[in-house]
């Protein structure tokens, strides 16, 4: 895709994003890389960065901010630093804090902390969130994007979730996998897939990711959380006894071929499995018919939900400017 005139980032660290859709290997590769030397990879820090940018309606990460933007994003971006015990979030300079890209890359300077000088690539781990990642690929950020069978994501969500609902899943993979191949011939951008990162041969796929980021990567590092926490004993992966676990892989194909988390999947998603090189089988039919009008319901519901939402938001603003 072509790539838009955009500021150069100046920074001592390469700047890296790892993202994808929940329980599609996202802590996986960001504990990995962590793992490596010189490397200082987050999970799940900034997120109110893309929150807020959200709610406010960045969708370029290179545009300049409001006083009232800037103000928003800083004032969430330490709260969230409080609630996760960094605290040096507050210690951001405002005047360096011009664009979205400027808040993001100066949080990822707090985050490295003291070393941060030292370090080669610093990045974090943030999911389900797309919006700015055209600007961000045209400002010099690394995108790894991870992808999953999503039959695997949605037996290990059924699994995780209590608020867990199947066409979420779906439809959030479906989403995942339209902007990752809008975005894939991207000179940033990386796409990783869980099954080849965790096979047994993995090791082309470390190759791969190790040209992408210029970082030779030690397939035999034990991976870590940025916060401390071993690798084991992360939520996403607390029964791995192995930082690579092959077993993780196809686990849709050792359960019960009539679950709705198979055969909605395998059909609805034919087109884009194939696209990604993952087995769709003609046998999945079971309850088939029943499950696509429910699906059918589901976005006629989701449409109303969104239209309301939209109206909300119009009155209140309509409100807001009367009483100015």
């Amino acid at each position: 895709m072509p790539v838009r005139d955009s500021p150069t980032l100046t920074t001592s660290f390469l700047p890296v994003m790892v993202t994808g859709e929940r329980r599609s290997g996202t802590t996986l590769v960001a504990n990995f890389l962590n793992s490596q030397e010189g490397f200082a990879v987050h999970s799940d820090l900034l997120r109110s960065l893309f929150a807020e940018a959200g709610r406010l309606q960045i969708t370029d990460a290179t545009k300049q901010l409001s006083e009232r933007e800037r103000n928003i994003l800083l004032s969430n971006l330490e709260a969230e630093g409080l609630e996760t015990g960094m605290p040096f979030f507050s210690d951001i300079p405002r005047a360096n804090c011009n664009r979205w890209i400027d808040v993001y890359l100066e949080g990822l300077k707090a985050l490295s902390g003291d070393a941060e000088a030292a370090k080669k690539v610093v990045g974090t781990k943030v999911t389900g969130t797309y919006e700015l990642l055209p600007a961000m690929l045209d400002a010099g950020v690394r995108v790894v994007f991870c992808i999953r069978d999503p039959r695997d994501v949605c037996l290990s969500a059924m699994n995780r979730f209590s608020g867990y609902h199947l066409f979420d899943f779906v439809t959030a993979w479906q989403r995942s996998v339209t902007v990752a191949k809008q975005l894939r011939g991207h000179a940033n951008f990386h796409l990783v897939r869980f099954e080849d990162l965790v096979s047994e041969d993995r090791e082309s796929e470390l190759a791969r990711l190790s040209q992408f980021l210029g970082q030779q990567l030690d397939g035999a590092a034990r991976p870590t959380h940025r916060s401390g926490i071993g690798f084991t004993a992360n939520s996403s992966f607390g029964d791995v006894l192995k930082p690579f676990d092959a077993s993780a892989k196809d686990r849709w194909k050792r359960v019960d071929q009539t679950l709705p988390e198979v055969v909605f999947p395998s059909r609805f998603l034919a087109t884009e499995l194939q696209e990604f090189g993952y087995e769709s089988p003609a046998g999945a039919t079971h309850n088939y018919g029943r499950l696509a009008a429910s699906y059918k319901q589901y976005i006629l519901t989701r449409r109303l939900a969104r239209t309301a939402r939209s109206a909300r938001r119009m009155l209140n603003q309509s409100v807001f400017r009367t009483r100015k």
